[in-house]
């Protein structure tokens, strides 16, 4: 009998080890499968961030909004604009210069802008773009000339303007009224000379000048008067008739009016 007890207890000394080992092993696979879970769900909150990011729409621009067509909480729509953002610190518009004047036109020319809603306030901008592709209307070509302002002071986007480019500038120049300047490049001036003019009024006589640059009220002289020369401007009055220069005195309806640099 002695000899079958140390046989029984042989038995239950591995059928413990056996029931360890398994439940280690079964400790280990839940402690991977968890491992695994959490990297799942590890990566699956990284693309719920990306995709939360994807859903922040950023502007291309700092600026001011100027109109919104959503609120929080609205769906978007395809194709719709969410908001509309002006760059204020500065202002652009475009001219449409004629075909006959665009080969005058160059990037860097200043362009003297006003409006009538910003009253006695001359606006300052500079050509930054001579867009050579033409449109055509009515037989007529036109060309889109854009000009940057960035002074706005009080110009706001969608005001009227008029503007003037300057293609060229001149100071301390010999000039006239434009309206001094007859056909054929010829000025009235007062007869000093003594010498009659049958052509002309009776005091007076015509001389034949050489224009340089001019705006819409002077034009450059720049061979064919001296500084002392007075020259008669043609006025036209009511009939339709012409005088020149300052109302008539002493008689005289051909008063002329000095012209200096």
């Amino acid at each position: 009998m002695a000899y079958k007890t140390p046989l029984r207890i042989y038995v239950l000394l591995n059928y413990r080890t056996n029931v360890r080992i398994s439940q280690i092993t079964t400790l280990k696979s839940n402690r991977a499968i968890a491992k695994n879970n959490l990297r799942r769900s590890e990566l699956s909150l990284d693309t719920q961030y990306e995709t939360l990011e994807n859903y922040k729409i950023t502007s291309p621009i700092s600026g001011t909004v100027i109109e919104k067509n959503y609120k929080a909480g609205d769906q978007l729509d395809g194709g719709r604009t969410l908001a509309t953002i002006f760059d204020l610190s500065y202002l652009t518009m475009t001219l449409y210069i004629d075909e006959l004047d665009i080969k005058n036109i160059a990037v860097g020319q200043t362009v003297n802008i006003t409006a009538e809603a910003v009253e006695d306030k001359l606006f300052t901008g500079i050509v930054t773009k001579v867009n050579i592709n033409g449109i055509t209307s009515g037989g007529t070509t036109t060309y889109p000339v854009t000009v940057q302002i960035d002074e706005i002071d009080n110009l706001l986007p969608g005001m009227n303007v008029d503007a003037e480019i300057i293609i060229e500038s001149k100071n301390k120049v010999r000039a006239i009224p434009t309206e001094a300047l007859l056909r054929g490049n010829r000025v009235l001036v007062k007869n000093t000379s003594g010498t009659s003019d049958p052509n002309a009024p009776e005091g007076y006589t015509y001389l034949e000048v050489v224009t340089g640059v001019s705006d819409l009220n002077y034009i450059e002289i720049i061979e064919g008067l001296n500084l002392e020369d007075e020259v008669a401007v043609e006025k036209r009055v009511a009939k339709d008739s012409f005088e020149f220069g300052r109302p008539p005195q002493e008689g005289n309806p051909f008063e002329g009016e000095v012209n200096q640099p």
